[in-house]
């Protein structure tokens, strides 16, 4: 393989995680590579390390800029890049050394415009989480319109509050006309969901897509990193991804299934958004199980969760079953206008019933068990496994 890839690398006051994530780009297998190092505007020792690395690597160039913003400075790195693909990393993370090499088979094999590998989140404490996604492993032929990432492209299908494809845009390499075409549409304002306007514009300019499951990016969680700024979250950054995306799906073959999903996500995002700035928002319901629960039956919930919380809403709004108690580990606070109890205070109720309002079978069991041991007669206890009630919600707050 002789085709060159620019590694593009915005910088600004990460020198903690820098020599990690550019030695994760030096040792990679795949040699044919140019790094680019954007610092943009740094006060601490990336500028330093940028300089120091440029010194002892040829294929290491750095652009020392003011501070512009992640977008603008990802921009500068593409204006002298000369790949003939790009793959965008953000300084705090770093990835596997057969990482492009992984990445380069399929694009010749498959001559694809964009190939997205699975990715690993680490926290502080070191804990890992592998993200999910509704992507298959394999090549995708985006000129059909039976493709099945169409299905579950801004949303997933199967629930429309849940998002569809994984829009990390560093985990993906881009075809240089993709990437650039795609770039140019990001404004430099765009602080807070330029992985989400980035990801989707290529994906709708892109004709050809190879999901690689594994998960060979390796992303750091910070609590202070721009993404998770909440100083950031305002409408004006919603309105500015649906300017991005919007017109490309007015125009695409696919409108016809992408654009309701595509209202949809932005319906999901300024509820997002509407949480980290005002601490509320709307939750989606879930069924509360009419058919399992005799009416006028005096009715004790177990868990506080979304399921608890939902059904709470459900049972208040109606006159099917009273209420007479609802009980969680998490107890001694008040939720959706009711006092959350502790387990020990069934003795002390009159009911008939008590519904454990939990999706995770394993979880209901050890609840179940727990109930039997505290006296609660089998045939007392209910449960069903919890489904989402279709375009029905409720508003909740954070700390609710």
């Amino acid at each position: 393989m002789n085709l060159l890839v620019s590694v593009i690398i915005p910088i600004y006051n990460t020198a903690m995680y820098l020599r990690r994530c550019i030695d994760s780009v030096v040792r990679q297998s795949y040699k044919q590579v140019e790094i680019i190092l954007v610092d943009d505007g740094s006060i601490d020792s990336s500028v330093q390390i940028c300089d120091d690395y440029a010194g002892i690597d040829s294929r290491v160039m750095v652009i020392h800029q003011n501070n512009r913003g992640l977008v603008n400075a990802r921009k500068s790195g593409l204006k002298i890049s000369h790949g003939d693909y790009i793959v965008p990393l953000d300084s705090d993370d770093w990835i596997d050394s057969q990482y492009i090499e992984e990445v380069m088979k399929r694009v010749v094999t498959y001559n694809c415009d964009m190939v997205q590998c699975g990715i690993l989140y680490q926290d502080a404490s070191g804990n890992e989480t592998i993200g999910t996604d509704n992507i298959k492993n394999g090549y995708y032929d985006l000129t059909d319109i039976r493709n099945e990432l169409y299905k579950s492209f801004f949303v997933d299908n199967n629930d429309w509050t849940h998002r569809g494809l994984r829009c990390n845009l560093c985990t993906c390499a881009f075809r240089r006309n993709i990437m650039i075409n795609s770039q140019k549409r990001i404004p430099d304002t765009l602080a807070n969901g330029e992985d989400d306007a980035g990801y989707f514009a290529a994906m709708l300019l892109s004709k050809s897509f190879y999901k690689v499951e594994a998960a060979l990016y390796h992303c750091t969680v910070r609590n202070n990193s721009m993404s998770r700024n909440k100083k950031l979250y305002n409408v004006s950054q919603v309105l500015q991804i649906d300017e991005v995306i919007r017109p490309l799906v007015e125009s695409h073959m696919a409108r016809e299934k992408l654009m309701p999903q595509w209202d949809a996500y932005m319906l999901c995002l300024f509820n997002f958004y509407a949480r980290q700035m005002w601490g509320f928002g709307y939750i989606p319901q879930y069924v509360f199980p009419y058919e399992i629960i005799p009416q006028r039956s005096r009715l004790v919930i177990y868990g506080a969760g979304a399921v608890g919380k939902s059904y709470v809403v459900q049972v208040d709004s109606g006159n099917h079953v009273q209420l007479v108690g609802w009980i969680d580990k998490r107890c001694g606070r008040r939720c959706q206008g009711h006092d959350v109890l502790s387990i020990e205070t069934l003795g002390a109720l009159e009911f008939d019933y008590v519904l454990i309002a939990i999706s995770d079978p394993m979880i209901m069991k050890d609840i179940k068990n727990m109930l039997l041991d505290y006296g609660i007669a089998s045939s007392k206890i209910l449960w069903k496994q919890p489904s989402y009630a279709d375009k029905m919600f409720y508003f909740s707050r954070n700390d609710e």
